[in-house]
C-alpha cells in the first residue's frame, strides 16, 4: 500500500479526531483568540480500494481515559463513520488499551505493530508519546498523535512521528500574547509538573512569553506527577500576591490545584493551556473566569468544519444519554448510528 496515501488519510482522520477532542474543551470559557482565515487543504490522493486497517492506542482505561482516551475514541468512531459514507475503502479500527500508564503505551504501540498495522493513531500524553512512538518509528508504521503537544516530539523521535495538535510554543505563547493584550497582567506565578514531558514544555513555553512581554515572574513552582498536597507551592505563591497564575499540568493534578488555589483566597487571574468540559465538571464553580487556550472550539466557521460539525450535532441530538444530551458537547460520547 502506498505509503503517502495512508499518511494523507492518518492526517485527514487525525485531525478529524482532532477538531473532536476540541469540541469537548470549556466551552463555559469565552475564547479570547479571534478566528483567522485558514487556507484549504491540499486535494488528498486517491486511494486504493481495498479496506485499510488503521491500528488506534487511545486510553480506555485508568486517569487518562477520561477526559483524553475516550472523547478521542469517540471522535475516531465519527470520522470513521463520516469517511466510510463516503463509498470509498472501506475503514475499520483495530485496538490496545495504553492504560493510562507509559509501560501500556509502550506495549499497547508493541502489539499494534505485531499485527501489522501500516499506522498508528492514538497515543495523547507527551511524555507516553516520547516511550513509545520510538517504537513505531524503529518498525517503519506511521505513528500519529492527535493532541501530544510538547514541543519538538516528533522531529526528536523521527520522520515516521505525526501529531497535528497545536504544540505548547504556539498555543501557550500566542494565547499568552492574546491574554495579556486583553488583561494587561504584570506579575505571573508559574507552576507544574516536572516529571511530565508536556507540563515542562508547557512552562518554558510560559516563561519564554511572559519574559518577552516585560511580564515579571515572581515565582516558579514545581510538583511531582501524582501528587496531591499542593499546600506549600501555593501558600507561597499567594504570599507574593501575583496578578495571573499559570498552571502547567495533567488534568488530575491541574483539577486540583485549581480547587486548592480558589479554596486558600488566590485571587489571581488562573491561566491554563487547556481545560476540558469533564474538567469544569469535576472543578465546579471553581474554574469560574479560569481562562484556557484551545486550537479548536465549537464555534468555528471555516468551511472544511461545518460538515463534521452538522454531523456532530446530528448524532448528539439523536443520542438517548439523556445525560451527555443535556450537555449537548459533540465530543462527549459516540456518534449514533443514523
Amino acid at each position: 500500500m502506498n505509503i503517502k496515501r495512508i499518511i494523507t488519510f492518518i492526517f485527514v482522520l487525525a485531525s478529524i479526531t482532532a477538531l473532536a477532542v476540541g469540541l469537548s474543551s470549556c466551552e463555559r470559557i469565552a475564547p479570547m483568540m479571534t478566528d483567522t482565515e485558514t487556507p484549504p487543504m491540499e486535494e488528498t490522493p486517491p486511494m486504493t480500494t481495498e479496506g485499510i486497517t488503521i491500528g488506534v492506542a487511545l486510553a480506555q482505561t485508568g486517569e487518562f481515559a477520561e477526559p483524553y482516551g475516550i472523547p478521542m475514541q469517540r471522535g475516531l468512531e465519527l470520522a470513521q463513520e463520516e469517511i466510510n459514507m463516503l463509498g470509498g475503502p472501506s475503514i475499520t479500527f483495530v485496538s490496545a488499551d495504553p492504560q493510562s500508564t507509559v509501560d501500556g503505551a509502550k506495549a499497547a504501540i508493541q502489539e499494534l505493530v505485531d499485527q501489522g498495522v501500516p499506522a498508528i493513531i492514538g497515543i495523547g500524553i507527551s511524555t507516553h508519546v516520547k516511550q513509545a512512538f520510538p517504537i513505531a518509528q524503529e518498525a517503519g508504521v506511521i505513528a500519529f498523535s492527535p493532541i501530544s503537544s510538547a514541543a519538538g516530539l516528533s522531529g526528536e523521535i523521527g520522520d515516521f512521528v505525526f501529531r497535528t495538535g497545536l504544540t505548547v510554543d504556539v498555543l501557550n505563547s500566542n494565547g499568552t500574547i492574546v491574554s495579556h493584550g486583553k488583561l494587561g497582567y504584570k506579575k505571573a506565578a508559574l507552576i507544574y509538573d516536572e516529571d511530565d514531558e508536556y507540563s515542562t514544555s508547557s512552562n518554558k513555553a510560559f516563561e519564554r512569553t511572559l519574559m518577552e512581554l516585560g511580564v515579571d515572574v515572581l515565582t516558579t513552582e514545581t510538583f511531582r506527577t501524582g501528587d496531591t498536597d499542593f499546600s506549600a507551592q501555593l501558600t507561597n505563591i499567594m504570599g507574593m500576591e501575583p496578578d495571573s497564575l499559570f498552571i502547567s499540568a495533567l488534568a488530575g493534578e491541574m483539577t486540583q490545584i485549581i480547587t486548592a488555589a480558589r479554596s486558600m483566597g488566590i485571587s489571581a487571574q488562573l491561566i491554563v493551556p487547556d481545560l476540558t468540559a469533564k474538567e469544569i465538571e469535576k472543578v465546579g464553580d471553581a474554574a469560574e473566569g479560569t481562562i484556557a487556550f484551545s486550537g479548536w472550539y465549537g464555534r468555528l466557521t471555516h468551511p472544511e468544519t461545518k460538515p463534521l460539525l452538522r454531523s456532530t450535532k446530528r448524532n448528539t441530538v439523536l443520542n438517548l444519554d439523556r445525560g451527555q444530551h443535556r450537555r449537548m458537547r459533540p465530543s462527549t460520547f459516540s456518534p449514533t448510528q443514523l
